[in-house]
This record gives C-alpha cells, sequence and structure tokens, in this order.
C-alpha cells in the first residue's frame, strides 16, 4: 500500500492497515428492522442496542 509522502504519518498509517481489516462493528448483532428503521428508535429499541 503507497500513500502520498507527508499525507499520512508512521502511526496513522499502522491504524488504517489495522482498520482495514477489521467487519463493520457498527452492524454486528443488530437486527435489520433496527438498522433500517426509517423513524427514530424507541427507548425499548435503544435499550436493545
Amino acid at each position: 500500500m503507497q500513500f502520498v509522502d507527508g499525507l499520512f504519518g508512521v502511526r496513522d498509517i499502522d491504524l488504517l492497515e489495522i482498520a482495514i481489516l477489521l467487519p463493520d462493528g457498527g452492524e454486528i448483532g443488530f437486527a435489520d428492522d433496527l438498522l433500517l428503521k426509517p423513524d427514530r428508535l424507541s427507548s425499548e429499541e435503544w435499550a436493545s442496542i
């Protein structure tokens, strides 16, 4: 993987390389009806998350 010199620091590049390998944690374990709900979540729905 190549980056433009000076655009990212070494630590940033290391973190990006690790993050690319991780799945989308925001979707793990959440029911589709909550993820796709067009309205605001209720108190009970928020509690389930």
